[in-house]
């Protein structure tokens, strides 16, 4: 009886000790490989302040960002501002500050920006994100949150209560495309299409406008091919606009479209793959913990199951020693 208790103690000390033990050492291992996709981060911070934390719509909201180098050499970059609504992810406001911030190795530099709040911006809470980026920096990188250093600072707004109009949904070749990953392509041409909805109660007339960057194309390049269209919409319409991609040329594409009607803005990415090495870095950022969840789920079953396996037979074998 005695030996059994101890077989069975033992399993239990195995299963809440070794057990944890296995799968934080298979998290570890498993990080560094994914981390291997992931864009270089500069050897920097960034902080982000303001003297307000709420505004109204119209105004202009001055920011500071502070980077400190911890390098020991020359840094040399510019801020991406991407602003978006916390409530529903949408990107209301994107720029890049031309001048660039150049800090001396294992030093502090500091640069100052404005946003000016669009007129008709909805009340709510947004997200001002202000990332430091290299000139060698790609187009399809910047806005994704996979680069870093970055620093967000929220911002309270009061404005419209008219809700704005929203792109509800996109597809490329007709298969609903998920947020924040690359949409694999095997024909020649492709086609990306947005669903724009009218919320307001009065009717909406603005433009579309779709951006096309190559893959590999760096901060400042210009896109290749860009293509604008009127949307006009009725309270609660709803409109499609549609990007064809006929260039065979290059293995992915970055696609930006932008909802404007010259005062308000919205914008929506797309990442269009051919192979899947291309934009490996989109499991990076914000998305890090989703993705090592989804990639190395069947992996951590597998070794909790091997685990439970051999706790079993541990105790088989230590009850047929009674």
């Amino acid at each position: 009886m005695r030996s059994r208790l101890r077989g069975s103690f033992g399993f239990i000390s195995f299963a809440r000790y070794v057990l944890p033990a296995i799968l934080s050492v298979s998290f570890l291992t498993a990080l560094p490989a994914f981390a291997q996709s992931c864009p270089p981060a500069l050897p920097a911070t960034i902080t982000l302040t303001s003297d307000l934390a709420s505004s109204v719509a119209s105004a202009t909201l001055g920011f500071h960002a502070m980077i400190q180098n911890q390098s020991a050499e020359l840094l040399s970059g510019q801020l991406a501002v991407d602003v978006v609504q916390k409530d529903s992810g949408v990107s209301v406001s994107r720029f890049i500050i031309p001048e660039r911030v150049n800090v001396l190795a294992l030093s502090g530099g500091k640069t100052d920006f404005a946003w000016t709040i669009p007129g008709g911006l909805q009340s709510g809470s947004y997200s001002v994100i202000a990332t430091y980026v290299s000139g060698g920096a790609r187009v399809a990188d910047i806005f994704s949150g996979v680069l870093q250093p970055a620093a967000t600072y929220d911002v309270t707004v009061t404005g419209s209560d008219m809700p704005q109009p929203s792109i509800i949904s996109m597809r490329v070749n007709d298969a609903t495309y998920t947020p924040h990953s690359d949409a694999r392509i095997s024909d020649p041409s492709a086609h990306v299409t947005a669903t724009i909805q009218n919320g307001a109660s009065g009717p909406y007339k603005g433009t579309f406008t779709w951006r096309l960057y190559a893959a590999e194309e760096n901060i400042g390049d210009a896109p290749l091919d860009a293509k604008t269209e009127a949307v006009e919409l009725h309270p609660g319409g709803t409109a499609d606009v549609t990007y064809t991609l006929t260039d065979t040329s290059r293995d992915g594409y970055y696609l930006e479209g932008e909802l404007s009607d010259g005062t308000n803005t919205s914008f929506t990415d797309v990442w269009l793959a051919r192979t899947g090495a291309v934009f490996g870095g989109l499991q990076c950022g914000n998305a890090i913990g989703l993705s090592l969840a989804y990639d190395n789920l069947l992996s951590l079953i597998g070794i909790a199951f091997a685990v439970l396996l051999v706790g079993g037979a541990w105790t088989y074998f230590n009850r047929r020693a009674v």
